[in-house]
């Protein structure tokens, strides 16, 4: 728990559009990655490049 809290704190103190940012490509990629949208191949491409965009912009961090 004491690992997570750190972890929320720091991500508090980010810029704004990091926030953003890390935040939708990660709500695509849950989304995208879903069953629902398991059907067509484009959704799944869509969400594997908005988790390497939210690993991609965390790893630049």
């Amino acid at each position: 728990m004491k690992q997570f809290k750190h972890f929320f704190l720091t991500f508090l103190q980010e810029p704004l559009w990091f926030k953003l940012l890390v935040s939708t490509t990660f709500i695509a990629s849950v989304i995208f990655s879903s069953t629902f949208f398991s059907y067509n191949a484009y959704y799944d491409s869509g969400a594997k490049v908005a988790a390497a965009i939210f690993l991609g912009a965390y790893g630049f961090n």
